[in-house]
């Protein structure tokens, strides 16, 4: 059965053009060539204990369902018995071991002293799945893949064997044999990739494209390299290091730090960029979609205001662009860090701000502004 759903589509194209050349067979491992991103597939600074969590996922030069899987645990016929589990989209990689059982659904105890767990092993390709899961029940975990590559390589054997073509590991290449280039697959345009990482906040995406960044304007797919790229263009555009400091692309790293000035900067100069049309329609929109679909709503500022958030522990921000009630364009920036209270109340202020903001008439924000 071929596998349907969108995170396929690349290894299911190469699938189909080797079998219309003619391959049904493949005689040896399939591997990667090449060290696109040589440095480490997470960025400095990312918390250690986040490396099961899907927003960080660590990247390389293959990617492959944004860099995480579903652990699905289903229950036995009856207490006692041994758990189903079965990961999903990728059904054979990483490996797992099955240690959980099946508890009554009232059993507290149970619930309580043998909760239902998924522990990576040191290496990160298995999976040790314990504890109890409830009869009637299932449980979904999700992870993160430890090794990207790996997972794009099982991805791409189980097309071709769901293509036909079949996969015989341990009868390599013959010396000095002759190679080619069979197919080239090619990235959707930037403007697609933008709107697919900012409406989400896809840490990965962003991280591969710094990275991508580092590769093309400086020959090394690293974020050292990239970072200086970013600096030279903060740089010319009139934001120097004591308005931002960049360790990663995705914002995950602890050690970014950004003024809300550059960022208006930043924002006021994308203006007047040729992209600008394709850069604001990635941003999402207040009360339509991406993390800002359910804010806003009912005020003017929804389907009005584009901004991107950032979310960290302790950490909200809020930045983008917003038209007042008289058609005028305003950039606006909030960063909040180490409140003590709940994460909605810091949500709540932000969106007054927005709202204000798209009601105000421009005339009487003048009047409001201090001399």
């Amino acid at each position: 059965m071929r596998p349907r759903s969108r995170c396929w589509a690349p290894t299911i194209a190469i699938a189909d053009a080797l079998a219309a050349r003619g391959i049904r067979r493949i005689a040896g491992r399939i591997l990667e060539e090449g060290d696109a991103f040589p440095d480490a597939p997470y960025g400095f600074g990312w918390g250690w204990d986040d490396f099961d969590a899907s927003y960080s996922a660590g990247v390389d030069e293959l990617y492959f369902n944004e860099g995480f899987f579903r652990v699905v645990v289903t229950p036995g016929a009856r207490a006692g018995a041994r758990a189903t589990v079965r990961t999903v989209p990728l059904a054979t990689y990483p490996r797992v071991e099955v240690l959980a059982t099946t508890r009554a659904a009232n059993d507290t105890l149970l619930a309580r002293t043998q909760p239902l767990e998924v522990v990576s092993d040191s290496i990160g390709d298995r999976l040790l799945v314990r504890g109890t899961v409830p009869m009637g029940d299932s449980v979904v975990i999700t992870r993160a893949y430890r090794h990207a590559n790996d997972a794009t390589r099982e991805a791409l054997r189980t097309a071709l064997v769901a293509r036909g073509i079949a996969v015989m590991p341990g009868r390599g290449a013959r010396q000095g044999a002759r190679t080619d280039t069979l197919l080239v697959l090619e990235s959707p345009p930037l403007r697609e990739v933008n709107r697919r990482m900012q409406k989400p906040s896809q840490n990965q995406i962003a991280e591969i494209m710094f990275k991508t960044m580092g590769r093309e304007r400086a020959g090394v797919g690293s974020a050292d390299s990239a970072r200086a790229v970013v600096e030279r263009q903060l740089e010319q555009w009139g934001i120097g290091r004591e308005g931002a400091a960049v360790r990663d692309g995705s914002g995950l790293s602890r050690h970014d730090y950004l003024s809300p000035r550059a960022i208006v900067r930043l924002l006021t100069m994308m203006i007047g960029h040729p992209t600008f049309d394709h850069f604001v329609e990635a941003l999402p929109l207040a009360g339509v979609d991406g993390t800002i679909g359910s804010r806003l709503r009912g005020t003017p500022a929804a389907g009005n205001l584009r901004a991107k958030t950032g979310t960290l522990d302790k950490a909200r921000s809020l930045s983008g662009y917003v038209t007042t009630r008289d058609g005028h364009r305003l950039v606006f920036s909030m960063l909040c860090n180490n409140w003590v209270g709940p994460v909605r109340d810091v949500e709540r202020v932000q969106d007054a701000i927005g709202a204000f903001l798209a009601d105000v008439r421009m005339a009487d924000l003048r009047i409001a502004m201090p001399q």
